[in-house]
């Protein structure tokens, strides 16, 4: 979603899917959505082994189960955490949300609760979900799933996902040993098996 509806663009965002889709090369079946409505995502979210959103996120802070992935019908169809945990995408093995503060819950009086997008991935099967915990600067963001992608496949060629915890972190370290600022890299986290 390099733009939406009343949200600023996010420049960075086709060189990211540029940057996965060769990270994962012509040996692995890719399909990106370009400004993809909810039901779009979901449908392919059934097949998919990998989903991989580069978007605007909310974490709503009065409702976090109405924080949101911001997809082209957003405001009328949102892919929110109620309508991830109504969906059943039996083959995913991993969500990468490459969008503003999909592990955090903002709403004050739900602090201790882990009410988010990563959990309601988790909560429907999902074993691995990268999120972040606040707003992520776009082009850093590249470099991030980059490294990420290089680093998932093995040796062999063959796609690790089992290893994804340590090769997110790896890849922030990276980010931290190369001077980044730490609001940069540090949001960057893993959940799962």
């Amino acid at each position: 979603m390099p733009t939406t509806l009343d949200q600023p663009s996010l420049s960075h965002a086709a060189a990211e899917v540029d940057a996965v889709g060769k990270a994962l090369g012509s040996g692995f079946q890719t399909t990106i959505l370009t400004h993809p409505k909810r039901s779009d995502v979901l449908a392919q979210m059934k097949t998919a082994k990998i989903a991989h959103f580069a978007c605007h996120g909310i974490a709503d802070t009065k409702d976090p189960s109405t924080s949101k992935l911001l997809l082209r019908d957003w405001k009328t169809s949102p892919l929110d955490v109620r309508r991830i945990m109504n969906s059943s995408p039996a083959c995913l093995e991993l969500v990468y949300l490459s969008a503003c503060e999909t592990a955090t819950t903002r709403a004050s009086n739900l602090q201790e609760e882990c009410i988010h997008l990563s959990s309601a991935f988790q909560l429907v099967g999902v074993p691995y979900v990268v999120a972040t915990l606040w707003a992520i600067e776009d082009g850093v963001a590249v470099h991030i799933a980059k490294g990420f992608y290089e680093k998932i496949f093995a040796q062999s060629g063959q796609l690790e996902i089992a290893q994804s915890a340590r090769v997110l972190h790896n890849v922030v370290l990276q980010e931290r040993n190369k001077g980044v600022e730490a609001l940069y890299w540090a949001p960057f986290i893993h959940s799962g098996a």
